[in-house]
């Protein structure tokens, strides 16, 4: 059984690859559910976001909000610096163009807001109205460093709901999906390399 280490600021899990219980198929992680985000932040007049697929009510009273971000992303580094970020919940009708566009590319060496004329909430920081289903404006209260990634422990400051849909979801690649980002109703399967 994986055994969770807290310290006084890191939190670390064995892998997974370390489990040598027979019983426990790695695959049977596939049926947790996941939407997709657009995260975005501001440092300056620098604005940026990511994809995320992490993001997760912890308590409705207080509320408290857990986003998961790789330390490998730029837009990370910028939440540490000023502890505020929004969460732009994508709806399932979103063009592929906007993963790629916030996906496929690094805000350190892209401008990923260039020529576009942003909507903001009150913290200053982007919201994404066409494409999503609301969104949330939060305020870091705490971080969890994870290795490869951290958790922040967020309260909401603001939010509001644009319409009722479906949201984005994040699929297995080993599972049945409805493929709608090429247009297209047909059931895919994916399988990793």
């Amino acid at each position: 059984m994986p055994v969770l280490r807290a310290g006084k600021e890191q939190m670390y899990m064995n892998n997974a690859d370390d489990i040598t219980n027979e019983e426990f198929d790695t695959k049977s992680l596939y049926q947790i559910g996941y939407g997709l985000y657009v995260l975005t932040t501001r440092d300056g007049d620098k604005d940026n976001g990511c994809i995320v697929n992490t993001v997760m009510q912890v308590t409705s009273t207080p509320p408290l909000i857990a986003v998961v971000v790789s330390k490998q992303n730029y837009t990370c580094g910028l939440i540490q610096k000023t502890g505020k970020l929004n969460i732009n919940s994508l709806s399932e009708s979103t063009p592929f163009e906007v993963f790629k566009h916030f996906g496929y590319q690094s805000g350190k060496d892209t401008d990923k807001f260039a020529g576009y004329s942003p909507e903001r909430s009150a913290n200053g920081l982007i919201i994404l109205p066409k494409h999503t289903v609301g969104y949330l404006s939060l305020e870091v209260e705490r971080e969890l460093d994870f290795g490869t990634h951290i958790q922040f422990m967020c309260t909401p400051v603001e939010g509001k709901l644009f319409r009722m849909t479906i949201f984005a979801p994040y699929a297995s690649t080993e599972l049945p999906i409805l493929n709608r980002f090429n247009g297209g109703a047909a059931i895919s399967r994916f399988k990793p390399k």
